[in-house]
């Protein structure tokens, strides 16, 4: 059975031990019966051919999430390699409609929002400032992937623009998706008009899984099978970790309600995005997915609360080397019902992510000086400063690309790149004659997580 395709997808966690012992013959279809403190009488069908009954093993702490004030455990069949498993599954209840927030977390939510709106103030001082959009979106595509287990590296997600499915590694490709599904994303919603709306997600769901292998099935809709979250990749639904609630009407309704309550006015903006981001995780929609897809969409909540004009703010590269934290807040939130600590670690991380998106803004927007000072300092004029001024957004570029992105002949843009590599802005990577990549090593530099926003 596929499940999802990651170990520890931010969703409330189930551990603990089960285990079970077969009864009668070992020919056919039997019955294994189990007990679990606080919740007996499990059953679980083993189907055998000419083996030997097997020992099974499952992990799953009932009594900490059985007593949840926002969900309740519910009991699912779980069929893996042709075993049907009786196994539980964890339903968030629908989100509550007011929050008391303490006095910490009212002011860390106003200390967000003003961190947000200078950011977004920055950004206006670019007479383009989607060019800031490009490296943000490709650098919060390295990490929520790295959160996942997929890892790449920021200059060849850059590089891959110019390459075809066939050159790239599959890890590459998962980024390269994801950078397409946020682009996707911000033109309906900047563009086109559209909400955040489960009718936009399951379309960049299917951007996300695009020529990865997965079953048509399980692309771009809601799933409509069991799903789980193991150890590792491939894990078997004995070593699982946590069972999501079950495809169907519970999904269903679980997902309209979520979609209804992101769009509540009368709930401060950011405390939406995180609570959203929890229930959004807990639900799991999806087969595959779930982590990039809910850390996208509170990427676009920021755009569709007009809290930021462009995708600038990166939650990843926080939440990536707090990943354990991610999780267990996540999951403790599941067991306690107390909003706070994950509102508090949630508004922090949009706070210092804005405030460091708003250190590299300022260094990128000085570096776009430098370029087109240094540029004109060597004669260069016209398409040849234009390319500099926007190396910000397109830190890797070829003289084709540059020729179309600009409106010129490839002529004029490789001579003004030319020149812009012999001032030194520009760096030739390939010591190819042919299809040669430039790039604006600078750029990356600043950009690269252990860039001057660390």
């Amino acid at each position: 059975m596929s499940h999802l395709a990651t170990p520890f997808v931010a969703s409330p966690l189930l551990c603990g031990n089960l285990k079970t012992t077969a009864q009668n013959s070992p020919f056919g279809p039997k019955t294994l019966k189990s007990q679990v403190k606080g919740y007996h009488s499990s059953h679980l069908k083993l189907h055998v051919g000419n083996s030997s009954v097997r020992r099974y093993t499952l992990k799953v702490d009932i009594e900490r999430f059985r007593g949840s004030p926002i969900g309740s455990l519910v009991e699912v069949t779980v069929t893996d390699g042709g075993v049907d498993y009786a196994h539980f599954a964890y339903v968030p209840n629908p989100l509550p409609r007011t929050f008391q927030l303490s006095s910490a977390t009212q002011r860390l939510h106003e200390e967000a929002l003003l961190a947000l709106g200078r950011l977004d103030g920055q950004a206006g001082q670019l007479p383009e400032p989607a060019l800031l959009a490009r490296p943000a979106i490709r650098e919060e595509a390295v990490s929520t992937s790295a959160l996942e287990g997929t890892y790449s590296t920021l200059p060849k997600v850059f590089e891959a623009e110019f390459l075809e499915d066939e050159e790239m590694d599959r890890p590459l490709r998962e980024v390269r998706n994801y950078v397409r599904a946020a682009e996707r994303g911000l033109v309906a919603i900047r563009e086109e008009g559209s909400g955040v709306t489960i009718w936009l997600i399951r379309g960049l769901h299917e951007i996300l899984m695009e020529g990865l292998g997965s079953h048509p099935l399980d692309v771009g809709q809601a799933r409509n099978r069991q799903n789980w979250i193991g150890l590792h990749r491939g894990a078997p639904i004995t070593e699982s970790l946590f069972v999501p609630p079950p495809s169907g009407d519970i999904l269903t309704h679980g997902l309209e309600g979520w979609e209804a309550w992101i769009h509540d006015d009368d709930i401060p903006a950011l405390v939406r995005i995180a609570v959203g981001h929890y229930q959004f995780e807990t639900l799991h929609a999806f087969i595959d997915g779930n982590g990039r897809i809910g850390r996208l969409v509170a990427q676009l909540q920021l755009v569709e609360g007009n809290l930021l004009r462009f995708p600038i703010l990166n939650l990843s590269p926080y939440l990536e080397p707090r990943g354990d934290e991610y999780r267990d807040r996540l999951r403790e939130l599941s067991a306690s019902g107390e909003w706070e600590p994950w509102l508090l670690f949630f508004l922090t991380a949009i706070r210092e992510q804005a405030e460091a998106a708003s250190k590299r803004t300022a260094a990128l927007l000085e570096l776009r000086e430098d370029f087109i000072d240094t540029a004109k300092k060597n004669g260069i004029r016209g398409v040849g400063v234009e390319i500099a001024a926007g190396l910000i957004g397109f830190p890797v570029t070829t003289s084709r690309f540059a020729a179309e992105a600009h409106d010129v002949t490839y002529q004029a843009a490789n001579t003004a790149i030319a020149r812009l590599e012999k001032a030194g802005i520009l760096v030739e990577v390939t010591g190819k004659s042919y299809g040669r990549l430039f790039v604006a090593a600078r750029v990356l530099d600043l950009i690269s997580p252990n860039g001057p926003s660390a």
